[in-house]
């Protein structure tokens, strides 16, 4: 498998950086789009399907690829592989909401976590006072055991950086494309240095790479089971397989 990121301010700009990066020996099938509300995703679908490749995406709050962060704009990370390596998977809505058919969608992915008895971050968004109770992003459980926190230090990005060098280690070699799922709230919280965690990810798996932040992650957490989780950095490292 090969892969390249692009991004573009515009769905003219995309077209563009399609035309520079394809070539003879790089001619992708699948695009996983990360793309503003505020873009025209008709227009960057179309102009994707003009060339025959797969799309699969989601609208962010803020992307970026390697060397380029952004918000607003459309980041995309092209993989030139055989249509035989993946399948893409559609949920029928129907009368459910966005939400039911996701769930559905995600339910094989996150089954384990109902017995993991893993400890998880969830964050508080308010208080209602009517209720006398604190609202959270996540489901409660009656009977659950929960402790306060403080966000991390400065060194939490560190810390990401040198766990991603552990498993690189332990996989062996490099990946051929990286995805990168990052916390909305780490970037008010840590700043710039969320540029060089995402950075510092990329650089360590020496891959092209691309990401967005979002409203919860989910995901394996290290020696850990499939789970829903907040304000987490949740990446995946991909690398074809050699007959």
């Amino acid at each position: 498998m090969k892969a390249r990121s692009i991004y573009g301010k515009s769905p003219e700009e995309i077209k563009a950086a399609l035309k520079a990066a394809i070539s003879d020996d790089f001619m992708p099938t699948l695009a996983i789009v990360f793309i503003s509300i505020k873009q025209d995703r008709k227009a960057v679908s179309e102009i994707l399907a003009a060339l025959d490749i797969d799309v699969f995406g989601a609208t962010s709050c803020g992307e970026f690829v390697d060397g380029h962060q952004s918000k607003g704009e459309i980041a995309i990370l092209l993989m030139d592989l055989s249509r035989d390596s993946y399948a893409i998977v559609f949920e029928n809505m129907g009368a459910r909401s966005i939400q039911a058919a996701a769930k559905q969608v995600a339910s094989s992915a996150i089954a384990e976590r109902e017995n993991s008895h893993e400890i998880l971050i969830k964050s508080p968004m308010n208080i209602d006072r009517e209720e006398n109770a604190l609202v959270m992003d996540m489901e409660m459980k009656e009977g659950e055991t929960f402790w306060f926190s403080v966000p991390p230090d400065f060194d939490i990005v560190e810390e990401i950086i040198d766990e991603a060098k552990e498993v690189k280690k332990a996989a062996g070699g490099d990946a051929d494309a990286l995805l990168v799922f990052s916390c909305a709230g780490r970037e008010p919280a840590l700043g710039p240095l969320v540029s060089m965690e995402n950075e510092g990810l990329a650089e360590v798996w020496k891959s092209p790479m691309a990401g967005f932040f979002t409203y919860g992650e989910f995901g394996r957490a290290k020696n850990g089971q499939q789970h829903v989780h907040s304000t987490a950095c949740c990446w995946v490292a991909l690398k074809e397989k050699s007959n």
